[in-house]
């Protein structure tokens, strides 16, 4: 009866150390899962941030764009009067060049 005792107290002392071992693994397995979770946690964090930056940037260049089609428009309204004035200064030159070989073959 004695032997059935002990062997009752070794085979609960096996459960026991058995459930022990089980729970330190599952500890274990619980703590690389936080570090897994602050890992994930990092880098959401990280992608907010890429994200929020590259919106800002895409805001950045909608700006530029809307910026560089405003001077486009007006470099096109002005076109005509520099084409205008590019006309006047190859005529006056024109003249100027006419006159200048008049006056040469005059006092030639």
């Amino acid at each position: 009866m004695i032997f059935k005792k002990k062997e009752e107290f070794l085979v609960a002392k096996v459960a026991h150390v058995a459930q022990i071992k089980h729970l330190h693994d599952l500890k274990e397995e619980i703590f690389n899962l936080e570090a897994k979770l602050a890992e994930l946690r990092s880098q959401v964090l990280l992608a907010e941030q890429m994200e929020k930056n590259l919106a800002e940037q895409r805001n950045k260049l909608h700006a530029d764009m809307k910026a560089g089609l405003k001077s486009v428009s007006k470099i096109k309204h002005q076109l005509p009067s520099f084409i205008a004035s590019a006309d006047e200064a190859a005529e006056e030159l024109k003249n100027m060049r006419e006159e200048w070989n008049s006056w040469q073959s005059n006092f030639c």
